[in-house]
């Protein structure tokens, strides 16, 4: 898994930090460098689910939390979701104004027609990620800058999509380099293209896509995926 191998890095990293911050021959400046640094690789992996609406984004973020935390047919505002000992969130509501709600019910939240959702869940997969599903919504230019906000909070990004066709590249394109050397393509609903005969030729034209614009590329069934965990 993404997240078992970030962890993993981040572990090495963090004891390398810890190990140059013992020596006493360092100076104030390095040492505070060093130390910004290791709150950053010990705090948990910011991943950021990206994707046009209807690409299967909530279906991923209910796989990596391993539990189906979205209903289907609801249809929340961008959200951020990290750990917390109680079930907790916090909505920005179109007025700018901010309401706390402390039972976790999402389909009342969503009445509210929030613009943000900001969630604090005892969810143990969110001890090393903090988890991100963007809504972007509008036109071209708003949803630009939607990605462009988003991928400045975003350690790993995760492109959901059913075929990543010109809309999706358009959003794509000015995603900076660094962002793109950590981001995997999706291709979302895997298990409805296996059962119409489609997965392989989509995957086979989305992966010359993949090859030159992200790290990876993998197909997810993720309808499957959170059953198997339920």
């Amino acid at each position: 898994m993404i997240e078992d191998a970030t962890h993993a890095d981040g572990l090495v990293i963090s004891a390398r930090l810890t190990e140059f911050l013992e020596q006493s021959n360092i100076d104030e400046r390095q040492r505070q460098g060093a130390l910004k640094l290791l709150r950053r690789v010990s705090a948990p992996v910011r991943v950021t689910i990206f994707g046009r609406p209807g690409s299967g984004k909530s279906q991923m973020l209910n796989l990596l939390l391993g539990r189906s935390l979205i209903p289907d047919g609801l249809h929340p505002p961008t959200m951020s979701l990290q750990y917390g000992k109680e079930w907790h969130l916090r909505l920005t509501l179109p007025n700018g104004q901010m309401e706390e709600m402390h039972d976790f019910d999402l389909v009342a939240a969503c009445k509210k027609m929030p613009v943000f959702l900001d969630m604090e869940a005892p969810i143990e997969a969110l001890k090393t990620l903090a988890l991100t599903e963007l809504i972007a919504k509008g036109g071209e230019p708003e949803q630009k800058a939607a990605v462009a906000w988003a991928v400045r909070r975003t350690d790993i990004c995760l492109w959901c999509t059913t075929d990543f066709n010109d809309q999706d590249a358009a959003l794509w394109e000015n995603v900076p380099e660094n962002i793109k050397d950590n981001a995997y393509l999706v291709l979302t609903k895997a298990e409805l293209w296996a059962a119409n005969g489609e997965l392989d030729a989509r995957m086979a034209r989305m992966a010359p896509i993949a090859a030159e614009e992200f790290h990876s590329f993998f197909p997810v069934a993720a309808l499957q995926g959170i059953a198997a965990v339920s």
